[in-house]
């Protein structure tokens, strides 16, 4: 498949313009009053509201949250509804930061971990931001990460590298950071593979980069992202996601990057986006609350959790061939390793133990069991060259295991921000992303190495459709990459729909 194009081809599935001159959200409203300067009947006493219910939560002191420790994210969210930076709430909770930082509650450990530092880089873009920038301590924050890319970039938790790069952008007025900030943007510019992510950085917070500065390179980064922004669409013609959902995604930061960066309206101009993906060939599948899609080499093998069962049945007709009793144990992935079935197995919410279980595939009597204990939840299961892969599907990292339990790779990126389900393809691995809509193909030499995707035909269960979510099962043999279809009750072969794949 090529990379996405610096020139889009085609355009928006649903147009935009819906959901912004439509829905009554906050969001809507922030939309049609900052960004389209088209505000709506209302929208005023929308944003009032939304105001008032966070200004409910500020403290005596001007601050918010326990101690204080919310209130550079309560500057951060009255400024993105519209609050004057001179508003007499904003400024106490400005001064209430200002106090914390200068008593010395806000110093942190950065990059390398060995560096304090007298404020996280949080509270200096919340500074920045309300133009609050006298404190040496802002300084001395924003000083060592422009001067230090290289002990935080690529590295850190999933939201650490966008938060980082934000609050230089938001520092340029304040000191001579300019070349740290080119450095970090480089970097990410360049580190946008086909799917329009960064290894295991949620890709939604570069988007609020490009969002936030109109540096050049934030704009290539967002076009190398429009793979991603124009497949996550929803039919209103919006991106917003429900509030428990994890990802930095929503539209009003989709609005406000394509406009700054003068990509909305050539979208709006181009035609729709085809669909990604192609299906082949299917096979119906047994009946049961089925998930897991293996390949022995021969024949498919699922599970059905209503009977804890392993199933294997054919791939030509969908037969059944046998059913096998399993081990008890919340099955969390399925795999085959040496052609037998093997599961992860350990509820992140119980206290079921965690474990990598091997069975016999005739009589589906434990062979072989290795703990998981290094995985805080225990997802996809797929072997490569004699090793057992497994996701950890909290942390969105791989760990590799030999023969013996061994653990011989670990904390392995791939090229999508949260691998669940895994499927072997030689000496690569497909995985299912809970955060993005593709199925995606990783190289694993050194981790992270962007190969291939295909969009996903559907999403479930985690998210409300067509948002990314992960397939009950995906597998792969010779005739290439199968998912279950649990609404028809089949399995489905999945390709790219176009020679050109996924570039928007």
């Amino acid at each position: 498949m090529s990379t996405p194009q610096d020139v889009p081809t085609h355009g928006f599935r649903h147009d935009p313009m819906g959901w912004a001159l439509s829905d009554e959200a906050p969001e809507a409203a922030i939309v049609r009053k900052q960004v389209l300067r088209r505000p709506a009947e209302g929208d005023e006493q929308v944003l009032s509201d939304a105001i008032g219910a966070l200004l409910a939560g500020q403290n005596s002191d001007g601050g918010f949250g326990e101690e204080g420790k919310e209130t550079a994210g309560a500057l951060l969210k009255m400024l993105d509804l519209g609050v004057a930076s001179s508003a007499r709430e904003l400024r106490a909770a400005g001064e209430a930061l200002g106090r914390r930082v200068a008593a010395g509650a806000t110093s942190t450990c950065a990059g390398d971990e060995a560096t304090e530092l007298p404020m996280a880089i949080g509270d200096a873009r919340a500074l920045c931001g309300i133009g609050e920038t006298a404190a040496p301590e802002l300084h001395a924050t924003l000083r060592w990460h422009a001067d230090n890319v290289d002990l935080w970039i690529n590295r850190g938790c999933p939201w650490g590298q966008a938060a980082t790069i934000t609050a230089l952008a938001a520092g340029r007025g304040v000191l001579d950071i300019e070349d740290g900030l080119r450095e970090a943007l480089t970097w990410a510019s360049e580190a946008v593979n086909g799917a329009g992510c960064i290894s295991y950085f949620d890709p939604w917070s570069f988007v609020e980069i490009a969002a936030t500065t109109d540096h050049p390179l934030a704009g290539a980064m967002l076009r190398k992202q429009l793979t991603l922004i124009l497949r996550t669409q929803s039919p209103d013609g919006g991106w917003t996601m429900p509030d428990w959902w994890p990802t930095s995604q929503n539209s009003t930061v989709v609005f406000r990057a394509l406009s700054r960066h003068g990509l909305l309206d050539v979208l709006r101009g181009l035609p729709p986006l085809p669909p990604g993906y192609k299906i082949g060939r299917t096979v119906a599948t047994p009946a049961g609350d089925l998930w897991g899609l293996a390949w022995d080499g021969q024949a498919w093998w699922t599970c059905d959790e209503a009977t804890n069962t392993a199933i294997s049945f054919s791939g030509a007709d969908g037969a059944v061939l046998r059913t096998v009793e399993l081990p008890q144990g919340a099955g969390r992935g399925l795999g085959c390793w040496d052609g037998a079935p093997t599961l992860a197995q350990g509820s992140p919410w119980e206290k079921d133990p965690k474990r990598i279980v091997r069975v016999d595939p005739r009589t589906g009597a434990c062979l072989a069991e290795m703990s998981l204990d290094c995985l805080n939840h225990a997802g996809g299961v797929a072997a490569v060259d004699g090793h057992v892969w497994v996701a950890d599907s909290f942390f969105g990292r791989l760990f590799c295991f030999d023969g013996d339990g061994e653990v011989v790779r670990e904390h392995v990126s791939l090229a999508g921000p949260l691998p669940v389900g895994l499927a072997a393809d030689g000496d690569t691995l497909w995985h299912d992303d809970l955060w993005v809509p593709f199925f995606i193909r990783t190289g694993l030499d050194d981790g992270g190495q962007f190969v291939d995707c295909i969009e996903k035909p559907f999403r479930e269960p985690f998210a409300p459709k067509p948002y990314g979510g992960v397939t009950r099962g995906m597998g792969h043999n010779d005739e290439g990459l199968w998912v279950i279809d649990r609404e028809h009750g089949r399995i489905i072969q999945v390709g790219s729909a176009a020679p050109d794949g996924v570039a928007a």
